[in-house]
């Protein structure tokens, strides 16, 4: 997630990096931080066999789960951005749309890899294999889009990055769950 702060860096001036920073914490880095609460209880929920089929039936709620996330973060994020920046950094809601979705796509990716990982082995290489090529992605991509366009490009760039990594985890995520399988895991 750094790699856009330091192609702002390199290219723009400090108060477009301060912009994306704010953008980026009233959004991508709730994200993460509610990542690392949920996988807390969710790693072990999701290693126990009833506690994986309990999961596989709420995949029916993912589509509006994921428009609601969105929504929390895009509010959340203008609320945080005209509470502590309503002077320094202005509320553009294109660039607060992206970075919600960002994080909306951050979340998701998280929350697939840890139950990925919870499964088995094979299930934590694969976790693993995608959050590094999603990093490394990430990195390749603001690499290129930062210098053509500054903040608006560093927050695509993110949520092309999670995007991709989230259809990576779609290739590779079992079709089903059978019962032999959770017993023998």
């Amino acid at each position: 997630v750094a790699p856009a702060r330091l192609a702002l860096y390199r290219t723009f001036s400090a108060q477009e990096v301060g912009i994306f920073s704010a953008y980026f914490n009233s959004t991508a880095q709730i994200s993460l931080t509610l990542l690392f609460m949920v996988t807390s209880v969710l790693i072990p929920i999701a290693s126990q066999h009833n506690g994986a089929l309990d999961l596989a039936r709420l995949r029916r709620l993912v589509g509006p789960a994921i428009a609601a996330v969105w929504l929390v973060f895009l509010a959340g994020g203008a609320l945080a951005l005209m509470a502590f920046g309503r002077h320094e950094y202005p509320l553009r809601l294109d660039w607060l749309a992206l970075f919600a979705a960002a994080a909306t796509a951050i979340l998701l990716h998280g929350l697939l890899a840890a139950v990925m990982s919870a499964r088995d082995f094979r299930g934590l290489c694969l976790a693993v294999a995608g959050s590094l090529g999603t990093g490394f992605l990430n990195l390749s991509l603001v690499t290129l889009a930062v210098p053509q366009g500054s903040v608006a490009a560093a927050a695509g760039a993110l949520l092309v990055s999670y995007l991709l990594g989230l259809g990576f985890y779609s290739l590779v995520w079992p079709r089903s769950i059978e019962i032999d399988d959770l017993v023998a895991a």
